[in-house]
């Protein structure tokens, strides 16, 4: 008989061949979940500081506007706030009695608050 009519099975040398390829391809497969998990925790960031930034924008333009700045927290977000007259390009401006505000609101978190959410509207407001 012939040597390759005995064996049976797999050579060592083809297991761990294998055993390999099912090792990186694991680890690729595990290493796009995480960064799919990642990239779904900060979509959910974002989407919390968009919703902090515009509620925070809407109570501003609420109340009476006047040039000032504010800030605050709203749960771990860190707001800013800025509001001032808005300037036109116009070279006779005409004095009514109310005018544009632009309302800018910048919301941050973590440690780090590399990317922070800006939103920024006009308002019409009494003159002060």
């Amino acid at each position: 008989m012939k040597r390759s009519e005995l064996q049976h099975g797999f050579s060592l040398l083809e297991v761990l061949v294998a055993m390999i390829i099912a090792a990186l391809t694991l680890g690729v497969i595990l290493n796009l979940f995480s960064g799919a998990a990642k990239s779904a925790a900060i979509n959910s960031d974002y989407r919390n500081a968009i919703q902090v930034a515009e509620s925070t924008l809407e109570q501003l333009a609420s109340n009476p506007l006047r040039g000032n700045d504010l800030e605050g927290n709203i749960s771990r977000y860190r707001w800013r706030a800025s509001i001032s007259p808005w300037e036109s390009n116009n070279e006779q401006p005409i004095r009514y009695p109310f005018m544009l505000y632009q309302i800018e609101v910048q919301v941050s978190w973590g440690e780090r608050q590399d990317y922070p959410v800006v939103l920024k509207t006009l308002r019409l407001g009494a003159r002060s």
